[in-house]
């Protein structure tokens, strides 16, 4: 189970597009998760905040509204 944001201690940067080659990436990338969860058969989350960790993001679950860590 995901941990809840006030668990979190990390440096955090929100994903933000700058250009529409960035918002192309980032499309991208967001489709790609979702796929990934489906085919895990996980809840479908959206990712919005990237951590100092490559292991861990922060993300918005598509069914609760609840900001979680993966």
């Amino acid at each position: 189970m995901p941990a809840t944001l006030e668990a979190v201690e990390h440096e955090l940067s929100l994903l933000q597009v700058w250009s529409e080659e960035d918002f192309v990436r980032l499309q991208d990338n967001l489709i790609g998760h979702l796929i990934m969860k489906c085919r895990l058969k996980q809840t479908p989350t959206l990712f919005i905040v990237s951590t100092e960790s490559e292991q861990e993001i922060v993300s918005l679950c598509n069914f609760t509204g609840e900001i979680i860590l993966e």
